[in-house]
């Protein structure tokens, strides 16, 4: 399946993009800082492999088992790919949430996410089109509230949630901590 944009596509999982995948998770790593540092903190090396050779196996299951999945079966993530390239660029993610705004794959809700680690990409409105039209996909197939979460020192998402129409609902203050500082968990819901 894929939704175009002016700048980007939004489309299923390719081969080609298992391996981009794995290069933003071992070379081009800066966007780690900014989509929960706290989580790649005082990994070993053989932890950081573990994780890799896990999230490859997932991503190559996926591949197989939406090899020949129907445009009319909802989805919870897709590629971003740049339109004039169609290199895999990022991803968006949705998931679902419960009143108490925490994961739950019952709740009622839909949190939303993306990530875009080129640093060139970013600051050019590529995120922004692709969050959009996530969202718009995720309305047209979902019955729910949208939402998003965040950590209050991901600034560049804060103002993309706030471009989008998210408004803040819920704070959570002193959860996380990056170099000495301490920052909150917000969650946005769509207006």
């Amino acid at each position: 399946m894929e939704i175009c944009g002016e700048k980007v596509i939004l489309r299923d999982l390719t081969k080609e993009d298992i391996e981009k995948r794995l290069y933003f998770n071992t070379v081009d790593i800066e966007w780690q800082m900014w989509d929960s540092p706290w989580q790649y903190e005082g990994m070993t090396k053989e932890e950081k492999e573990y994780e890799l050779s896990e999230m490859k196996e997932s991503m190559e299951n996926w591949l197989k088992k939406n090899k020949n999945m129907p445009d009319t079966d909802r989805r919870y993530e897709f590629q971003i790919a740049d339109k004039v390239t169609g290199e895999c660029i990022g991803w968006c993610i949705a998931y679902h949430i419960n009143d108490d705004y925490e994961y739950d794959t019952r709740g009622e809700y839909i949190a939303v996410g993306i990530d875009l680690p080129p640093e060139d990409m970013r600051g050019k409105g590529y995120g922004m089109e692709a969050l959009g039209m996530f969202i718009e996909y995720l309305k047209k197939v979902f019955d729910a509230r949208i939402y998003t979460q965040t950590w209050s020192g991901n600034v560049a998402m804060v103002r993309l949630a706030g471009k989008l129409g998210f408004v803040e609902c819920n704070r959570v203050a002193g959860i996380y901590e990056k170099d000495g500082i301490v920052y909150d968990e917000v969650t946005y819901r769509l207006k």
